[in-house]
């Protein structure tokens, strides 16, 4: 059996926000568009990423990264700060040609939900471990098909 290549199970051109955006406006773009991973660019340079679970944690205070905010900010103030303010800065990434079980390791070792696909200073794509259970699903009903 070949290989799973990232470039085959990836969502290709993902929506991104740039570093100014409003943590108010990526929540909205992640709930309008069912994401829970925005890649978050400065100049079309990949500089971090932004999840839902960020958002949801500076909001509580909860967060260890959201000790730059103080838990008696409104939520309304923090939905005003951009995202760079909370974003997970430098996010680990993977390249498109690289193997699905790399990509699977790389979140493991990481404790993350997902990997920018990069290819040289261009965001490509983003990989989940959604989209890797799903394939592993497919897989598997594939081969008790078989059976």
């Amino acid at each position: 059996m070949a290989p799973l290549i990232v470039r085959e199970h990836m969502t290709p051109n993902p929506i991104t926000v740039k570093a100014t955006t409003t943590v108010a406006r990526a929540h909205h773009i992640m709930q309008e568009n069912g994401v829970r991973h925005l890649p978050v660019l400065s100049e079309n340079a990949l500089v971090g990423i932004v999840t839902v679970s960020d958002v949801l944690e500076a909001a509580s205070g909860s967060s260890v990264k959201s000790n730059r905010f103080s838990i008696f900010d409104p939520a309304y103030m923090l939905g005003s700060r951009p995202v760079e303010d909370l974003m997970t800065p430098e996010p680990v990434t993977i390249g498109p040609d690289d193997t699905v079980l790399e990509a699977a390791d790389l979140m493991f070792q990481h404790d993350i939900g997902s990997l920018p696909v990069v290819e040289p200073d261009n965001v490509i794509g983003i990989i989940t471990k959604t989209d890797i259970f799903h394939l592993v699903v497919r897989m598997l009903a594939n081969r008790d098909s078989d059976a």
